[in-house]
This record gives structure tokens, C-alpha cells and sequence, in this order.
């Protein structure tokens, strides 16, 4: 079956704390920063890393820190316990194990476990400049300008394997560690590159022996050379720049760069991102060389000096540590997603996006955990701050003018009315609500179903029943009167329903089967099967029928008549319906899913499911079984979803 997605679009809205996204001068990339007010604690970042649990490490002038894609956590020198980084001036970030990280700093080498978070070993090689390499591993080496060292497991040591009588003008970058644990140095001055092999990093030191050979690279003599993810770029005595790759053993020549250094000055870095090669230089800013216009430089981000980079070739992300400017992180861009962030917008917006909406006329309809409603009139087109407006139960403002204050307005969903164009507004009280476009205002229905709840699902029979599916007083009926210009509520019930002695009062989502199944998502209980005929309900232990913990449930999404999908803290479960009688099938990690929490799942035109996860936007393919994972890749800006918030508009087709 082909599967195409060339005519959707997908939007992503988030409340983003200190990230701003920037366009850079003729280019293809976007970006943003991170800095103090995430929490960094230094704005000058030498090294950058990303652990094998996808965690980024940056060492700054003042600490390391760890950042998950939302939060940082710093670690600094403190002598008052045993063991601790020997100096908070981080100037490299490696792989030890697993487990484990090498952190130099400019007093040494510490071994810290991301395990416990702490320091658990302090190396020191006095009177020597050295520089630690080690590969995904962890088989590491310590390459000085006297000595080289290899770190012995066996030992738990670093152990000298012999002397280095190499040109290592630029020691950092002149080196790597390949996945058989191979050290390869380039030396300066050369035409050559230096390989050290080890018979063991485990073994007793007396039975490890070392092995050194060489292999011509260049035909000229080699004078700078950058080395990152199994690339060396090169540039030879006759300035021409070469890159060459190390698993395919391929070497391109690039162009000849001596124009470029008399014009810009020196280089700090030279790295291939996509099809470009990055130039960061001394002076500040970063030459982009274009492959598609035969290498011509582009000069971006002047306001950028570059101490560091990082490239996730697997994520398709460029991390970039600058001297006072904390860390930038770069993605190409993608017309695969849009990021709509709302802390952009306006300062005074601080809620997560739960509810989204769109309607008839191209407006985006945005409730949030906390700041009420939000209206983004014509959100396909560039959006004009001035005419964006926040609403809640106390009135209408300009976004521009809003203020939080001390009001709290959590709107968690929002529900078309099945005649005209007003809506039903969820949110976290024993009040309903709904907008209204003539008057322009969310309105209150009058009386009180006298249950406080958040609500978290609706469903209108007519136009005079709803069914309300709430997080905190179960399933409410509500009858109104519309006699009344505003309607009112003139009687409601609520239905209890138990399992193992158990009521079910905590409902996350709802789906519509027919006219009258309502199929409910429980928080902790599975799924709720409700008649609204017959007033009959059954509830279905997922977890019992699966042997999986997948009973807390935070989304549905219908697929076809009698199949939908559940999206729960610890997987997705396929459930088929066969009358009264279901077969749910789990996919998890086994199956290729990277994040197993799913918050929200919408259905393509394709037959596609689209997830929020707690570490990405998850595509999976329910036919073939396969998925992708992207996880601030492809423009994406946002790395963990929330729950409430996911939609596809019933008038284009596009997913939120």
C-alpha cells in the first residue's frame, strides 16, 4: 500500500520555557536557544555530548550540566564530599560506559556515573597536555603531546601504552576512536594517518599489547584537520579542503579555502551538517558552504563565536556551544511540521496546551492548563500578534495586553456543537461553558451539575443531552433547557461504575462508537464500555487480558467502526471490536516503539497514526508495523507531549 502525507500538515503548539526560534539569514536551517533561563549555569560552553540514553551533556565554564529536553541539571566542584569534579571549567565530555562519562576539566580527568550522579574516580597527568577520546563504548584512550594511555578495565586505571613522537598541533581534533576501539591520529605536517590497536582493554596489562601502524591519507601535506562523528575534514598545503569518510573510506574534495581565510581569518571547526560544510570561525560567525551552489559560503549567525559542536546525525540536529551565548541547537528546516510556540507569542502565557480546535473560518482554537482560551485567527498564514486573544470566563483580552494574575483557567477540551458554529468548552469546575461566536465570549450555562471535575471528554446526543466524561466524578448525563436565550442545566445523573469492588471516577478520554457506545479511557482501571440505550456498562482490564501494565489509559483513537487504538502510560494497545467482546494487541518497545508513553494519537488520511510521546512525535504504521521516531528532528521543537492535546481539523486535514 502506498501511504502519502504531501497534503497534510502538521502543527505543533507548546508552551516552551527559553527557547526562541530564529531564522537564519539565507539559509535553510532554524534554531533556538538554550541559556540561564532554562537554567544553564554558564553561557560560555566548551564541550557538548550526547549520552546513550540521548540525555545532551555540556560543559560549561561553571559546571557541568545535563538537559533533558526540558530541564538542566548543573554538577559542581564541591569538596566537601568525597569525590567531585576537580575543577568546574569542563572542557570535554566522553562516553565511558553505559553508564558512565569521562568529564575533563582543566585540572583533570573525572569518571562520573549518570547512574548515581556523582564523581566515582579523579585522574591526574601532571605536567602533561592531554586530551581524552573514546568511541559509543567506551574503549578509551588519553592522547598527550609526550605519552599515550589507554584506560584498563581490568585495572580500572588509566595504563601508559608508550610514548607519542607525533606533530599534534591541534590535539582535539586530530584524533578519534573507532567501534573496535581503535585510536587514529592525523598528525600535523603529514601525509599520513597513525593507527594504535590494543589486544585488550580488559585484560591484565602485562598481556596487553599494543600495535601501531600508518596508512597514507593525502597526497600533499595535511596542515589543519577536524575530526567529528567519523569525518576528517582536511585542508592541505595547498588550501584545498577535503572531506573524508571513515566507514566508506571515501575522500571528495570540497573547494579551496584560501580566499576564505584571508577574507574571515582562521578556522575554529569544519564539519559536514546535511549536505552543507560548517565553518565556525575565530572572529565569531559560521561559513556555510553550500552543496547546491557549488560550495559558496554563506556567512550566518555573526552574532555567534562557536566553542563547540555536536552533531546527531541520527536526529538530523547540529548542537553548537558559543561563548556567551549558551547553547544553540540548529535543525534543518522541514516542511514536515510547524511549531507554534506560545511563550513566544506572549511572556504571560505559562500554561501547557491541553484542548485545540480549529473552525470553518481558519481560526485555531487553543486551550490551556491554566490561561484560559486562546484565539489565533488564520493560522495557515503568518501570524499577526495584534489580533491573537486570550479568553475566560471573566472576559476577553488582547494577547498583548494579558496578564495571568492570580485567576487559574485550565481548559482541557473543546467540542463543536453539532448545530452551528459555537463550542463546548471543557474545563476544571462543576460550570459548563461554551463560546459563543455572535457575542464573542465564553458564556456559562446556567446551573451546576455540582460534581467539581476536570472535563476531560463530551458527548452530545442532541442538542438538548450531553454526555460529560470527566476526571474526578466518573460519567455525568446532562439534560438542558433551551428555552432560555443562555441554556440551562435542568437535570443531570451521574452513573457509577465499579470494577473489583473499585469506582471509576477518573476518566482521561472519550471515543464514540455508532450513536450510542461511548468507549471510555480509565486512569489506572483500562477501558469502560457504556451504552447510553441501556444504561449497561463493562469494563475491560487491559492489563489482565494482555499481561501488560497498560491500564492507565490517556488517549483513544478511533481507527475504523470496530477498531480503535489506545494510548496508555506504558504502550499502545490495538483493541478490535466483535459486539460486546474485544481483542487488544500491545505495541511496545519490543515492536519499535522508542517511547512506550503516549499521550495523544491522531489518524491521518493515510490510515497513519500520529503520537505524542514523552520523547517525540512517534509515526506508526499500523498495517506494516513499522514507525519512526522524531525527537527534535525534522523542524520538530518540541520533545515531550502533553496530554489532551491532539487533533486533526475535520476541514483540511491537518494534525495537531
Amino acid at each position: 500500500m502506498i501511504r502519502s502525507i504531501s497534503n497534510m500538515k502538521i502543527y505543533l503548539a507548546s508552551f516552551l520555557i527559553a527557547c526562541f526560534q530564529v531564522m537564519l539569514a539565507s539559509s535553510s536551517y532554524s534554531s533556538f536557544t538554550i541559556n540561564h533561563l532554562q537554567g544553564l549555569s554558564n553561557s560560555a560552553v566548551l564541550s557538548i555530548l550526547q549520552d546513550n540514553q540521548g540525555l545532551m551533556w555540556f560543559g560549561t565554564y561553571d559546571g557541568l550540566n545535563c538537559y533533558d529536553g526540558r530541564t538542566i541539571d548543573v554538577f559542581r566542584t564541591d569538596f566537601s564530599k568525597g569525590l567531585t569534579l576537580d575543577n568546574n571549567i569542563i572542557s570535554r565530555i566522553q562516553i565511558a560506559s553505559d553508564d558512565k562519562l569521562w568529564v575533563q576539566s582543566y585540572s583533570g580527568v573525572n569518571l562520573f556515573s549518570t547512574d548515581s550522579l556523582s564523581v566515582i574516580d579523579n585522574y591526574v597527568f601532571p605536567d602533561e597536555e592531554v586530551i581524552v577520546f573514546s568511541n559509543r563504548k567506551g574503549d578509551s584512550w588519553i592522547v598527550g603531546k609526550r605519552n599515550l594511555y589507554y584506560y584498563n578495565t581490568y585495572h580500572r586505571c588509566f595504563v601508559k601504552a608508550g610514548a607519542m613522537n607525533l606533530n599534534l598541533e591541534n590535539l582535539q581534533q586530530s584524533a578519534y576512536v573507532d567501534g573496535q576501539g581503535g585510536l587514529h591520529i592525523v598528525p600535523v605536517n603529514d601525509t599520513k594517518m597513525i593507527h594504535f590497536s590494543l589486544s585488550s582493554f580488559s585484560a591484565d596489562s602485562l598481556q596487553t599489547s599494543l600495535d601501531v601502524t600508518s596508512s597514507p591519507l593525502h597526497s600533499k601535506v595535511i596542515k589543519k584537520t577536524f575530526i567529528q562523528s567519523g569525518v576528517i575534514c582536511f585542508i592541505d598545503e595547498a588550501d584545498d579542503l577535503y572531506l573524508y569518510d571513515v566507514s566508506k573510506k571515501s575522500k571528495v574534495y570540497i573547494r579551496n579555502v584560501g580566499e576564505l581565510y584571508r577574507k574571515y581569518g582562521n578556522f575554529m571547526n569544519v564539519f559536514p551538517f546535511y549536505d552543507d560544510i560548517l565553518i565556525t570561525l575565530h572572529t565569531g560567525g559560521i561559513l556555510r558552504l553550500m552543496a547546491s551552489q557549488q560550495y559558496t559560503e554563506d556567512l550566518i549567525r555573526v552574532d555567534l563565536r562557536i566553542f563547540s559542536a555536536y552533531t546527531d546525525n541520527q536526529q538530523g540536529i547540529l548542537w553548537m556551544g558559543t561563548d556567551g551565548a549558551g547553547v544553540v541547537k540548529f535543525t534543518k528546516r522541514d516542511a514536515l511540521v510547524t511549531n507554534l510556540m506560545l511563550n513566544r507569542m506572549s511572556s504571560s502565557v505559562s500554561g501547557q496546551v491541553r484542548g485545540i480546535m480549529t473552525d470553518r473560518y481558519g481560526t485555531l482554537w487553543v486551550g490551556t492548563k491554566g490561561d484560559g482560551l486562546i484565539r489565533i485567527p488564520d493560522y495557515q498564514k503568518e501570524i499577526d500578534l495584534k489580533t491573537l486573544s486570550v479568553y475566560s470566563p471573566k472576559g476577553k483580552w488582547a494577547l498583548t495586553d494579558y496578564v495571568r494574575g492570580p485567576n487559574f483557567y485550565p481548559v482541557f477540551m473543546l467540542k463543536k456543537k453539532t448545530q452551528g458554529d459555537d463550542f463546548l468548552v471543557g474545563m476544571s469546575d462543576s460550570l459548563l461553558y461554551y463560546y459563543s461566536y455572535q457575542s464573542d465570549k465564553l458564556i456559562r450555562v446556567g446551573g451546576s451539575i455540582r460534581y467539581p471535575a476536570e472535563i476531560h471528554g463530551l458527548y452530545e446526543e442532541n442538542d438538548s443531552v450531553l454526555w460529560v466524561v470527566t476526571f474526578g466524578s466518573g460519567l455525568i448525563k446532562v439534560v438542558l433547557d433551551k428555552s432560555h436565550e443562555i441554556p440551562e442545566i435542568k437535570r443531570f445523573r451521574r452513573f457509577r461504575c465499579f470494577a473489583e469492588q473499585k469506582e471509576l471516577v477518573e476518566y482521561s478520554s472519550l471515543w464514540v462508537q455508532g450513536d450510542s457506545i461511548l468507549w471510555l479511557g480509565s486512569r489506572g482501571q483500562g477501558l469502560v464500555r457504556f451504552d447510553i440505550r441501556k444504561y449497561e456498562y463493562q469494563v475491560y482490564s487491559l492489563r489482565t487480558m494482555l499481561g501488560k501494565a497498560v491500564d492507565d489509559v490517556l488517549c483513544l483513537c478511533e481507527y475504523d467502526n470496530n477498531h480503535f487504538f489506545v494510548g496508555t502510560t506504558a504502550g499502545l494497545v490495538s483493541v478490535a471490536i466483535n459486539g460486546r467482546n474485544i481483542v487488544p494487541s500491545y505495541i511496545g518497545r519490543e515492536q519499535g516503539l522508542v517511547n512506550e508513553m503516549v499521550h495523544g494519537i491522531v489518524k491521518d488520511d493515510a490510515g497513519i497514526l500520529w503520537m505524542g510521546t514523552n520523547k517525540g512525535m512517534i509515526k506508526y504504521d499500523p498495517v506494516s508495523g513499522g514507525s519512526y521516531t522524531y525527537y527534535y528532528s525534522k523542524g520538530i521543537e518540541i520533545g515531550e507531549f502533553s496530554d489532551d492535546s491532539y487533533y486533526r481539523s475535520p476541514y483540511n486535514g491537518d494534525l495537531f
